[in-house]
């Protein structure tokens, strides 16, 4: 597609409270983007909110989690009343758990695929009735170089990165001719919180694996496919395992 003109649009950024989901609503808003941000955490959201209006980008937070449907309905209602549609779906939020995959906790097997996996899910299926009564829109992923890779230690992250790529590309397919875009941001090993947060079975905690990229290198990539949709981006090329955040 051609280049998009961004200023007026509107986006829910999913995992907005920390990492790459915090940088990619500030470099959306920059670009002249609308925002509705959200995440479990409703201090680090209300932090985001006002540095965004501070620097004149109009952002509302409506706190969630993205494993219970109900709060994902609510999000994209809030944003709906809020602004009256919505253009741009940016999803982020993403879990990991370390460990051997016969050691790991069949709970974190399968809360890592229902934020990572379904998280992703849930939103597309809420926005896309909008979409579709528009006849345009645009779903972007974030999603890791291990979508189509692997290393050891992190097998549900892994695997759910590989479904939700698989996914999101059988839905690409999908929405051909709709007006609805799908784009891809593999991500390489980046800096965030959510090694401080993942659940370890190997009693060390967790860092990503060098080289290790700042959230922005990742950030302005999900900027660059909110620009020229459709598309499946590599921010950084590197034989690291890596994670999204």
């Amino acid at each position: 597609m051609a280049r998009q003109d961004l200023r007026g649009k509107v986006a829910i950024v999913t995992g907005a409270s920390s990492g790459v989901g915090w940088q990619a609503a500030v470099r959306l808003g920059e670009a002249g983007v609308k925002l509705c941000v959200t995440a479990r955490r409703v201090e680090a959201l209300e932090t985001l909110r006002h540095l965004l209006q501070e620097r004149g980008v109009e952002c509302i937070a409506v706190p969630g989690d993205v494993t219970v449907q109900a709060d994902v309905d609510q999000v994209v209602r809030e944003c709906l009343a809020h602004y009256g549609r919505v253009d741009i779906l940016v999803n982020d939020a993403a879990v990991q758990s370390y460990g051997f995959f016969d050691e790991l906790p069949w709970e974190h097997l399968t809360r890592t695929f229902d934020i990572n996996c379904f998280g992703f899910m849930r939103f597309a299926r809420a926005v896309l009735p909008h979409f579709k009564a528009r006849g345009s829109g645009h779903i972007l992923n974030v999603q890791s170089m291990l979508s189509k890779g692997s290393v050891p230690l992190l097998a549900a992250y892994t695997a759910s990165k590989h479904a939700t790529l698989g996914w999101a590309r059988c839905l690409e397919m999908e929405l051909v001719g709709t007006g609805i875009q799908v784009s891809n941001v593999l991500v390489p090993s980046v800096a965030t919180n959510m090694f401080a947060h993942a659940p370890t079975m190997l009693g060390l905690a967790p860092k990503p694996v060098p080289p290790t990229y700042d959230p922005d290198v990742a950030a302005r990539a999900v900027l660059r496919c909110a620009l020229w949709p459709g598309r499946t981006v590599i921010p950084v090329f590197s034989g690291a395992g890596c994670c999204c955040g």
